[in-house]
């Protein structure tokens, strides 16, 4: 079992399901925010501190990463401890890289979660995709688009992006945005276009005119469309048939999201940590997202 640390409140699901992994033994949390709802938490593991946690574990898991969050992970990496982060949201590219050069050193794993392999319905696409033509992704939210940036956007577009560059792998070619807000009422959309050097291409919406929550994708490839509601877990497949008429179609629902995608993840870091794989890739994948990130709210002239 690998001896394991908790960076955040232990009531959350998801550092509950890595209370519930078999392979994990989880030493004692460090809880950064102001709340105690923990301490109040029965069967919570011991609430140490930042030194505490490192000396008695191998390994740390951080529900996500704050200003209050990253100096301990970069303490952790220095004393030759691995890290997962279930949310990146948090991190510059410039702390990217800093993660990179300390995890190169100190040969240790960092791995992330990526939120392309967080849907089952979307992540029963990847092994039907061979070279996409267009991915279409719209997201509708209540967020507010506004001249500075909201970090729930900044992570909402973190997601879409995540999702874009797991799709179409290579290299990105040209990038369009443009932003355009409501009025007194807020409601505004952002609009995004990213061009690949292979000729795929992708197309963001996201909007808040309709007041509802939505996140739809469609992927297009030659004769095949496959439709995808993130939101519910649901896939739909359309087919060209050799006529070049008629459309077969299929339809899947996944069901609620539960705690298998996380165990996936968890084993895949596990197993990392045995065999003493650094996961670098992980990373270079978190400084791309980040980046692409970074440009599309740019030229959408949407600032820090």
């Amino acid at each position: 079992m690998l001896k394991t640390g908790l960076v955040g409140n232990p009531t959350d699901p998801q550092m509950q399901t890595v209370m519930r992994h078999p392979g994990f033994e989880v030493s004692g949390f460090c809880d950064t925010s102001d709340s105690n709802q923990a301490e109040y938490y029965r069967g919570a593991p011991a609430r140490l501190t930042e030194k505490e946690l490192i000396e008695k574990t191998d390994a740390l898991i951080f529900k996500t990463i704050t200003p209050g969050t990253t100096g301990l992970l970069s303490e952790a990496l220095k004393n030759s401890r691995h890290a997962m982060l279930l949310n990146t949201d948090g991190l510059s590219a410039e702390d990217i890289t800093c993660l990179i050069k300390l995890s190169e050193e100190s040969q240790t794993v960092i791995q992330a979660r990526k939120n392309a392999h967080a849907n089952p319905a979307l992540d029963a696409c990847y092994p039907m995709i061979a070279h996409p033509l267009l991915m279409e992704i719209k997201m509708m939210t209540s967020a507010t688009l506004t001249g500075q940036c909201d970090p729930g956007i900044a992570g909402n577009l973190h997601k879409i992006v995540d999702i874009i560059l797991s799709v179409c792998t290579s290299n990105v070619k040209k990038v369009y945005a443009l932003k355009q807000p409501g009025g007194a009422s807020f409601f505004g959309f952002l609009s995004a276009r990213i061009e690949f050097d292979n000729g795929s291409a992708a197309s963001i919406i996201y909007t808040t005119l309709t007041g509802n929550e939505g996140f739809e994708i469609d992927i297009y490839q030659k004769d095949r469309l496959m439709k995808v509601d993130v939101h519910n877990n649901r896939l739909g497949i359309y087919d060209k048939t050799q006529t070049g008429r008629k459309v077969s179609y299929k339809y899947s629902e996944f069901g609620r999201i539960d705690d298998s995608y996380l165990y996936y993840d968890l084993e895949r870091f596990s197993r990392a940590v045995a065999t003493n794989s650094t996961a670098g890739r992980d990373l270079f994948d978190m400084y791309k997202t980040t980046e692409l990130n970074s440009l599309i709210r740019q030229k959408a002239g949407i600032t820090k």
